[in-house]
């Protein structure tokens, strides 16, 4: 029986330049500009989401003001 030898994994450029440049970023401002990018080219990730739960807040804000979560309210 013949063992099969396993291949290596490929690191060669052109397999790097797979890996999101966010895993690999060396400081904060590396990753936001790369997730700017990331947004500037379409995709927006949780953004859509974020930007909905803030305005929601801020429109029951508006329309209930005198009011808060308590205990007694969410019972």
């Amino acid at each position: 029986m013949a063992a099969q030898a396993e291949a290596a994994p490929d690191l060669t450029a052109a397999a790097v330049d797979v890996i999101p440049p966010e895993i690999v970023a060396q400081s904060l401002s590396e990753y936001l500009r790369a997730w700017f990018v990331r947004v500037r080219s379409g995709d927006a990730g949780v953004l859509p989401v974020v930007a909905a739960l803030i305005i929601v807040t801020i429109v029951f804000q508006i329309v209930t003001p005198n009011t808060s979560i308590s205990s007694r309210s969410t019972s």
